[in-house]
């Protein structure tokens, strides 16, 4: 009788170990994956924040005019303010912050580059903002009649204090509409995204775990 060997026909095998795998380059992708999704979420929603308040920012953070402010005079004395619509523009008081609000001695006059006179109304309500020691009282409006150079009339303080009168276009409805839209579509996609990227990042970081500890005993059974 002829007696086979272990590697021979009939011959038991033995079983080959399982393999480990210990690369990391997978977890790392998906775990870093998901940190880029949540700062495409922040960056969307400081974004949103942004468009929401550009146009409402009559004084700077440093009490300073505005970026959305075309014009700022000196009480008394004049400037001419470029119109670029016949939106309705807005015209402020600023003063220091804690006095009280100073009157002015006479009209605040406007004038298109036709010569025309532009009413400028007085509004419902005045609202007020302070920034570093500055407030802003909103005073007046007025409606171009067409785009082009507006001359603006500033008379003296009847107390002689210092101030300054301040002009800004107010949001158009199609800016307005614009900024609901881009709100009503990145909202969701931020939630969406904010989502997606918490699993990822998760995910990503327990693979990464059990990635490195599994690399750790095979060079320690080594």
């Amino acid at each position: 009788m002829t007696l086979q060997g272990a590697g021979g026909p009939g011959g038991y095998e033995p079983s080959r170990a399982p393999i480990v795998r210990t690369s990391v380059k997978g977890p790392k992708i998906l775990m870093f994956a998901g940190i880029g999704c949540l700062a495409i979420v922040i960056a969307l929603v400081c974004f949103v924040a942004f468009a929401f308040t550009w146009n409402q920012a009559v004084l700077s953070t440093d009490g300073s005019p505005g970026p959305t402010v075309t014009l700022a005079v000196d009480a008394p004395g004049e400037g001419l303010v470029d119109v670029t619509t016949t939106d309705r523009q807005r015209v402020y008081l600023t003063y220091s912050t804690g006095a009280p609000m100073p009157g002015l001695d006479g009209e605040i006059i406007v004038h298109a580059s036709t010569g025309q006179a532009i009413e400028v109304l007085v509004p419902d309500g005045g609202s007020e903002v302070s920034e570093d020691g500055t407030t802003a009282h909103l005073i007046g409006l007025f409606d171009p009649t067409s785009a082009g150079e507006y001359r603006i009339e500033v008379p003296a303080t009847t107390d002689g204090s210092a101030a300054t009168v301040l002009v800004q276009p107010t949001t158009s409805d199609y800016d307005g509409l614009g900024q609901v839209v881009f709100a009503a579509i990145a909202i969701p996609l931020a939630i969406c995204l904010g989502a997606v990227g918490v699993v990822m990042s998760i995910c990503g970081g327990a693979w990464w775990h059990r990635r490195a500890l599994a690399r750790r005993q095979l060079l320690r059974g080594q």
